[in-house]
């Protein structure tokens, strides 16, 4: 989670900021409210939860279609990967 923050700081510290109710200036905090807010509404599934594997991995980048070039986290190397692997 959060792999977009440094191109999206500001706007990922307001939305910590409307959740939390105190300031949010860090990814660490960012990520901490927004772990505990998905808590809160029990949307804590991970890809296993959904009978995915860890050796479906190539298989779901793979599958990704359109195009990203307009996501500023796109420049990072191998972001679907990152992405889909912390989903596990």
């Amino acid at each position: 989670m959060c792999h977009g923050y440094e191109h999206a700081r500001e706007k990922l510290n307001t939305i910590g900021t409307i959740l939390s109710g105190s300031v949010c200036r860090s990814r660490e905090e960012v990520l901490q409210i927004l772990t505990d807010f998905m808590d809160l509404i029990s949307v804590t599934y991970k890809l296993p939860d959904l009978g995915l594997h860890r050796d479906q991995l190539q298989h779901l980048c793979d599958g990704v279609a359109g195009s990203l070039d307009n996501d500023p986290a796109y420049a990072v190397p191998d972001i679907v990967r990152k992405i889909y692997a912390d989903s596990f």
